[in-house]
This record gives structure tokens, C-alpha cells and sequence, in this order.
């Protein structure tokens, strides 16, 4: 490791939490589906069989989902003026101001980083992909990953990070393992891992994808339920296939002069990873539900949103 990816290495969680996640965000909950009553059949009518304050969140949500400015794949999202995405028929786009007002509405901070957020759904389930960009220069990657290493690193901080989650009313979390060790792709220039934690409420897997351009890194963050992640993960690497970063914005269009960020990607996963981890606050006051669904809600409402949408319907091509 040369001098200058020494000194990056050596950056502090904290100022890597300020610059890189200003504020929590996902759609992983802190806790699993619950025993007990399932979600109606039918129409949004079916609400008043649920418990009075759930069915409150349940209504609440629809009209957000209703409210917001949707494209319908198959169809190109724009990540501002920086990247696109290209979104498969049977799944649909919202840009940041929706993903914001989404992620708000799951009980997050958002920052403004927010610029758009896919959502896909099948006949089993549904999840999201949030892109988040960061703009803090070209993330160089002449440093090797020791996942052993780094996840010791993150641990070192968990307390601190804790303390700052109760502050906030959320749950504290552990890191209990990577699902996926860190991995960099020097010809994608894209670096990804999958992270276990675990709450009082339960375990949840926090999946991403550092997607590095010229001027700083696109964030694509997997937001599902923990037992759906394996199998999500195809369609959620098929879709990233899509995504392109518009002309001069690419990390091979660098160019001498150009900023240059104050870490490597060690220093990426190190602050993203416990970052996006320990910040993760979504929804936790639904576990005070007991018995009733929480996943409808953090995950997308789900069965119920497919059924009055008919968004779990085949989409045919054009």
C-alpha cells in the first residue's frame, strides 16, 4: 500500500458518517414479519379488520404511494444529470423528491442525496433499490480489501454508533458478519457487500453497491425484507446491468485536476458499511404492533399495494 492510500485508510468513522450517510435510510426493517393476522384480501376496504393504529399506517401509506409521480417500466429513471437506470416492465421509477417523501414516511432522515428509487415486485414480494450520490471527489482504488480487517474496524465504533441510535429512539444494532465479503470490480469500478445485523426486534442484511463515477459515488442500496435477499439479489444485480452514467461522468473519464476523494475504498466500506448499518432506524415503533404485519409497511405495503395496483401482474413488453 503506497503512502497516500495510508494516509486515507487512517479517516475516522465519524467524519466518514458525516460526509458520506447524513442520515439513515432503507427499507431492511429492524424486525421480521410477526405471528399472527394476515394481511385482507381484497381492496384497501379490507383495512378495517386491522388494528386501529396499523390500519392508520396502512391507509397513510397508500395515499403517499398514490400521490407520487411514478414512471412505469419499461422506461429509462434519471439519476439528475449524472447517471440513468434503465427500469424493466412490471417494476416502476420515482425520482428523489418521491424516494424522499418514501423513506420519511418509513421513519428515515433524508439528506438530499436521494435521486431516485426503483421498485420491483414479483408474485412473492416487493423491494426497492434507492440510488443515493455522493459527491466528494474520485474514490481512488489502488488499496486491497481485508474484510477480517475492516469488519474489526467497524466494530471498534459500535458503542459510540449505538449511543447515537438510542439518542434517536431507534433500536441499537450489532454487526454480526458480512453476508458478502467486500469486493471491488476494477472494470465496473463498482464495489459491493452484504452486512448481517441483528436488533432486539431481529436480524435484517444490509446489501449495496458502490457504483464509482469521475466526480464522486453513486450508492445503490437493496431494500427488502432479510429473507428474500438471496433471492432478490439476480434481479437486483440485472438491474445495476442497466445502469449508465451519463457522457464525462464516468470513473474513466477522470482527468488530471479533477477532485479527488480523502479515502480510498477501504475507507468506503468501513464508513458506508457501518454507516448505512447502525443508521438504519426504519419504522422501528411498529414493533409496539406485536402480533400485526410490520413488513407491509417497511417493506411497501406488499400483497396489498400488488392487489389494488395489479402491479403483480405480468407487464407485457412493447
Amino acid at each position: 500500500m503506497n503512502a497516500s492510500s495510508s494516509r486515507r485508510s487512517r479517516w475516522s468513522l465519524p467524519c466518514l458518517f458525516a460526509l458520506l450517510v447524513g442520515a439513515p435510510h432503507g427499507a431492511a426493517q429492524d424486525g421480521a414479519a410477526q405471528e399472527g393476522q394476515a394481511l385482507p384480501e381484497g381492496d384497501a376496504t379490507g383495512f378495517e379488520e386491522l388494528d386501529p393504529q396499523l390500519r392508520a399506517e396502512l391507509e397513510k401509506e397508500l395515499a403517499l404511494r398514490t400521490s407520487l409521480a411514478w414512471q412505469e417500466g419499461p422506461t429509462v429513471g434519471k439519476l439528475r444529470d449524472l447517471a440513468t437506470v434503465r427500469v424493466p416492465a412490471g417494476s416502476r421509477f420515482v425520482e428523489g423528491d418521491g424516494a424522499r417523501k418514501l423513506l420519511e414516511h418509513w421513519g428515515n432522515l433524508t439528506d438530499g442525496g436521494e435521486l431516485g428509487l426503483v421498485e420491483m415486485a414479483d408474485e412473492e414480494s416487493e423491494w426497492q433499490v434507492l440510488f443515493e450520490w455522493a459527491d466528494v471527489g474520485k474514490v481512488e482504488d489502488d488499496e486491497e480489501l481485508d474484510a477480517e480487517a475492516l469488519f474489526d474496524q467497524m466494530k471498534e465504533s459500535e458503542g459510540p454508533a449505538n449511543e447515537a441510535r438510542k439518542a434517536r429512539g431507534f433500536e441499537p444494532l450489532e454487526l454480526v458478519r458480512f453476508t458478502t465479503p467486500p469486493h471491488y470490480d476494477s472494470v465496473t469500478h463498482n464495489l459491493e457487500w452484504g452486512l448481517l445485523v441483528r436488533s432486539p426486534s431481529g436480524e435484517s442484511i444490509n446489501y449495496q453497491v458502490k457504483l464509482l463515477g469521475r466526480y464522486g459515488f453513486m450508492s445503490a442500496t437493496l431494500l427488502c425484507a432479510p429473507e428474500v435477499v438471496e433471492r432478490v439479489l439476480p434481479p437486483f444485480k440485472e438491474l445495476l446491468s442497466g445502469f449508465g452514467w451519463v457522457e464525462g461522468k464516468s470513473y474513466s473519464e477522470w482527468k488530471q485536476g479533477d477532485p479527488i476523494a480523502e479515502f480510498g475504498i477501504t475507507g468506503l466500506v468501513v464508513g458506508g458499511a457501518a454507516a448505512a448499518a447502525w443508521k438504519f432506524g426504519l419504522l422501528g415503533k411498529l414493533a409496539k404492533f406485536g402480533k400485526f404485519i410490520a413488513v407491509a409497511v417497511l417493506a411497501g405495503i406488499g400483497a396489498i399495494w400488488k392487489r389494488i395496483s395489479g402491479r403483480g401482474k405480468q407487464q407485457p413488453t412493447p
